[in-house]
């Protein structure tokens, strides 16, 4: 806490208290020697440490997320647009662009999941789902050549994914 700068913020021991109030830290034990705590702990902290928009981001990527599974389309797209507007290049950006893209693909707006995965992968050239995604999309447009490329580099930097 001390490194972070955190042992007199009274909004973090808030914060840390509603986590373990939520169960952020069930399931982790004392058999790996509490590396499960410290690792959800770290996360917690980076969370917290974020921007009042990264977390809003987060926020509203989450109910986009509910919205697909109650099959809410459009309100799940609405949620996404949201996010990125609001950081359009923050720290999970890259992630709701490409779940906005599996949307909008889906939707039949093939040129505009394109766009969100290229703008993805610009923002994080390592993500390989950025990159599967964008496979999925020149499937869907009929660029066979471009969506073997788009795999294939997918693949490469992510060759555990069965997805890819």
């Amino acid at each position: 806490l001390d490194e972070a700068g955190l042992t007199d913020d009274t909004g973090f021991a808030k914060f840390a208290e509603a986590c373990e109030q939520k169960g952020f830290f069930v399931g982790c034990d004392e058999d790996d020697g509490g590396l499960m705590w410290m690792q959800r702990f770290r996360k917690m902290v980076g969370v917290y440490q974020r921007s009042p928009d990264d977390r809003k981001a987060e926020h509203l990527k989450s109910r986009a997320s509910h919205f697909v599974r109650v099959g809410d389309i459009p309100r799940a797209i609405a949620c996404y647009n949201e996010a990125i507007q609001l950081v359009p290049e923050g720290e999970q950006t890259h992630v709701i662009l490409t779940s906005r893209a599996a949307l909008l693909c889906r939707e039949g707006d093939v040129n505009g999941a394109l766009s969100d995965c290229k703008r993805a992968a610009a923002l994080r050239p390592t993500y390989a789902k950025a990159y599967s995604r964008m496979g999925f999309v020149y499937a869907c447009m009929e660029r066979t050549e471009d969506a073997v490329a788009a795999y294939e580099r997918a693949v490469a930097l992510d060759p555990t994914d069965p997805s890819n």
